[in-house]
């Protein structure tokens, strides 16, 4: 589950390499979750305050993947 990561104003933008639907996104923070699904395109976004994440995609049928210490700035 390869991925490119853009932040912009406290939103994740992401794109799969290959379009994948039903990923399950968790951004946690300090105990806090904002959860997300991809779409049809592998394309989600989630908003979150800013802050440091551990970004977790899952799938059935695939390894996780997780993007640790992901920085989201305010503006």
């Amino acid at each position: 589950m390869d991925s490119i990561v853009k932040l912009r104003e406290s939103l994740f933008i992401c794109r799969f390499a290959v379009p994948s639907d039903s990923v399950v996104v968790k951004a946690r923070s300090e105990g806090k979750e904002s959860y997300g699904r991809t779409d049809s395109k592998g394309a989600f976004s989630i908003s979150v305050p800013a802050g440091t994440y551990n970004v977790i995609f899952t799938k059935a049928g695939f390894e996780e993947k997780t993007l640790s210490d992901v920085r989201v700035s305010a503006g």
